[in-house]
């Protein structure tokens, strides 16, 4: 690819990234950026002349007024003329952004791409007024009910614009608050050099667009950000595909395989997150690698974008180590995918030890018809499988290359052993601790710093201390920001930590003892059920890239962004619980155990509202407990545990609802989960006023084990309840306590018993060690 044709093609995408701002202008009214005669021009739209829709015009004014931040490295005159012209292109570069907007809309519409004006200027009056839907308030998965429509609200991206709102219109005054933002921040984007650009592009777009709808019509729930992006992807790949210049419009839809869809995975996290020795450093450790996590994956996807020649807007969407690429159906592409896979194979081989593996697809093909929406979920099918058949080729290029043995690692490892920390790999010394161990806890710690901006540096693979540094805010070097900062890439990361009175870190024995009761720590790990149904048949007819990437990013919003400054703004979880990952759509907390456990309670509830209460996103949990000084890797596999068993909980009638938590060695739904809470704050209230012992709220564990036992089979406990009911009556003086407790005697309420319990009988431990001294 030569030097003009890397220019170009940044000019297509830039231009595709840019070809709608008009709208959002628009509906702010800021007509100052058309002509003075609005009037002629919409004479000239009439006649099928240069335009065909009017925000096109307020595209072009306001690059126009702008072009001077567009970067030096493009002809800013050329990239305006892309952007403007998508609704009547008049050259090939003019069509590849044409077509990449209706397939990144899914939309099949007429070859000509001209819409009736007259249908436009009727709604011109009240356009503006249609409010984005909110995407995750519409999906329907078959057998639930019927979801309830939401809106999203007109704000920048924040975590708490990104619930739901049933108010369905906005208004122009609401646009033009938005656009001055808007137009103040893209001023910062002067200066800076084309990638510098498009990655604070992309982080800008995003802080805006995010909530306004990038067509008003009745499926008003694509965002202008996804739309505009995924455009940009499309048309710079069609450019890619496509080198000759005789191209029109109608051999963009001969049926050719122009795309090629590949997934890349990061399999093993969960063990490699967790297997951790038990030190000092656990803390610091456990959020480095979960941000490792994120920076490999997009540092390889812009990797594999680099080599295959495309923009990193190529990358469609990714979290949690996953990510779905757009590349170019050509035979270069197919020739370098291997070569690709056998070098990412081999970097993690060397860097991980075999702890952590990368598997890249070879990809699905498809023509420009397979993007329609009468044809993408089957589109979306075939990447599915095709991804999980890659998985079963884990290692496979790098075993045919290199063998099954490591004998270089081998031969390493016999010199001075294995690293003291990860025990993995190894060490420089006798007893010392490997470079990447000594980069991940330096990271650990500034990660929670401020005052720190992130370099990634996806060229060449190196050691992950080589790829990503951290640098003072003042020093040289574009880097990602934590906090949205104009003219910046932001990295919106979800890390929460308890601090000392020093603003250092607590270590996992300080937090057990802000727990109240028993000094044990818990950790709960949650994920949206039936992810896979969400994202393949919840959407039914209307499933396109934009959507799906839409689905993936709120949703990600919710986990990522929203959950941080839920913990921060909270006083009861802020300092108290420490995110070992969050993001995408799952999420694992630590914590002082009452704590973990309240804060699991209002976190489902705060989804139900992010969602409008939609029956089809669930999310089911599971909470383990432990001592601080117990490996992390024992407390994740209980919680793990306890998760799956939630996963699989059932109704009366024995149908899967997972939509669960199981605490304590018991699975119930939510509602049912606050109620056990509730209880136990009676009980704990009935213990400390006297009214009933913990010896006796503790003889309920083994009435509940009793019960369990008679429905496995053993009939030697049937006079569990008559035990039950007489041990109450004699125990217990005050009726209305007496009742409370009888109301426990019954085969499912002595189950779910069992958490109130044990949560009184956590809660009330110190009080009891006080009393005995």
């Amino acid at each position: 690819m030569t030097d003009n044709d890397k220019t170009s093609c940044n000019e297509i995408v830039l231009g595709a990234w840019l070809h709608d701002v008009g709208k959002f202008a628009q509906r702010a009214g800021k007509d100052c950026y058309c002509s003075k005669d609005l009037e002629g021009q919409l004479c000239r739209l009439q006649k099928g002349g240069f335009y065909s829709h009017q925000h096109v015009l307020y595209t072009e004014g306001f690059l126009q007024k702008f072009k001077d931040c567009l970067p030096g490295e493009v002809n800013a005159t050329r990239v305006i003329r892309l952007a403007s012209a998508h609704h009547n292109p008049s050259s090939r570069d003019e069509w590849l952004i044409a077509h990449g907007d209706r397939l990144s809309s899914g939309a099949d519409r007429c070859s000509h791409l001209l819409e009736n004006i007259q249908d436009e200027n009727k709604e011109i009056v009240k356009f503006y007024e249609k409010k984005l839907t909110h995407l995750l308030s519409t999906v329907h998965i078959h057998e639930k009910q019927e979801p309830r429509m939401g809106y999203t609200n007109l704000k920048a991206l924040n975590g708490k614009a990104i619930f739901a709102d049933p108010d369905k219109k906005t208004s122009k005054e609401q646009y033009q608050e938005l656009w001055e933002e808007f137009e103040k921040d893209f001023t910062a984007l002067k200066g800076l050099p084309l990638m510098e650009f498009m990655r604070a592009l992309d982080t800008l777009a995003e802080q805006y667009w995010w909530c306004i709808p990038s067509a008003t019509n009745d499926d008003a729930d694509v965002s202008l950000y996804q739309h505009a992006k995924t455009t940009a992807a499309f048309a710079g790949t069609l450019y890619r595909y496509e080198a000759n210049d005789h191209l029109d419009g109608t051999e963009l839809d001969a049926g050719v395989s122009q795309f090629l869809f590949v997934n890349g995975d990061i399999s093993g996290i969960q063990r490699y997150i967790f297997d951790l020795k038990t030190t000092d450093q656990n803390a610091k450790l456990l959020r480095a690698r979960s941000f490792q996590i994120w920076a490999l994956g997009k540092i390889i996807a812009e990797y594999i974008c680099e080599k295959a020649g495309v923009s990193p807007v190529n990358i469609l969407n990714g979290a949690g180590g996953r990510f779905l690429l757009v590349l170019p159906g050509t035979e270069e592409i197919r020739r370098i995918l291997p070569e690709l896979r056998l070098e990412l194979e081999t970097y993690f081989v060397k860097e991980f030890g075999g702890k952590l593996f990368f598997i890249l697809s070879d990809g699905i093909e498809a023509c420009s018809s397979d993007l329609h929406l009468k044809n993408a979920k089957v589109l979306f099918a075939k990447i599915r499988r095709e991804a999980e058949r890659a998985k079963q080729k884990k290692l496979q290029a790098y075993i045919e290359t290199h063998g099954a043995v490591l004998t270089e690692r081998f031969e390493e490892l016999q010199k001075y052993g294995e690293c003291s920390c990860c025990e993995t790999l190894p060490s420089p010394d006798p007893g010392g601790m490997c470079k990447n161990c000594e980069k991940l806890i330096e990271t650990g710690t500034k990660l929670v710093k401020e005052g720190y901006k992130i370099l990634l540096e996806p060229s060449p693979l190196g050691h992950f201390g080589e790829m990503v540094r951290f640098v003072k805010e003042g020093d040289p070097g574009f880097g990602y920001t934590t906090q949205y900062v104009p003219g910046k890439p932001l990295m919106d990361l979800p890390y929460t930590v308890p601090l000392d009175k020093n603003g250092d870190p607590l270590l996992f024995e300080k937090i057990a003892k802000l727990s109240t009761g028993t000094d044990k720590i818990a950790m709960f790990k949650a994920d949206i059920d039936n992810l896979g149904l969400v994202f393949s048949s919840s959407l039914g007819d209307r499933v396109s890239f934009s959507r799906h990437a839409d689905l993936s990013r709120k949703l990600h919003y919710f986990f990522s962004g929203f959950y941080a400054e839920f913990v921060h703004s909270t006083p009861e979880y802020d300092g108290k619980i420490y995110t070992v990952f969050s993001g995408g759509d799952d999420l694992c907390v630590l914590g002082a155990w009452d704590t973990v456990i309240r804060f699991a309670s209002e976190f489902r509830k705060k989804l139900d509202a992010f969602t409008n209460k939609n029956p089809s996103i669930t999310l089911s949990g599971g909470i383990a407990f432990g001592s601080p000084s117990l490996p992390v890797r024992n407390i994740a596999a209980e919680a793990e545990e306890a998760l799956e068993a939630a996963k699989k909980r059932k109704d009366q009638a024995g149908n899967p609802v997972k939509d669960g938590i199981t605490v304590f060695g018991v699975t119930v739904g939510w509602a049912e989960f606050d109620e056990c809470l509730a209880n136990a704050e009676k009980i704990i209230q009935y213990i400390r006023d006297r009214k009933v012992s913990s010896g006796m709220v503790y003889k309920m564990i083994d009435f509940a084990n009793r019960a369990a036992r008679v429905e496995r089979g053993n009939v030697r406990d049937l006079l569990w309840i008559s035990n039950f009911r007489y041990m109450m009556a004699r125990n217990i003086k005050d009726d209305v306590v007496r009742d409370r407790f009888l109301g426990f005697g019954t085969p499912e309420a002595i189950r779910k018993s069992r958490i109130a319990v044990s949560y009184a009988l956590y809660a009330n431990r110190k009080g009891e060690e006080e009393n005995n001294a």
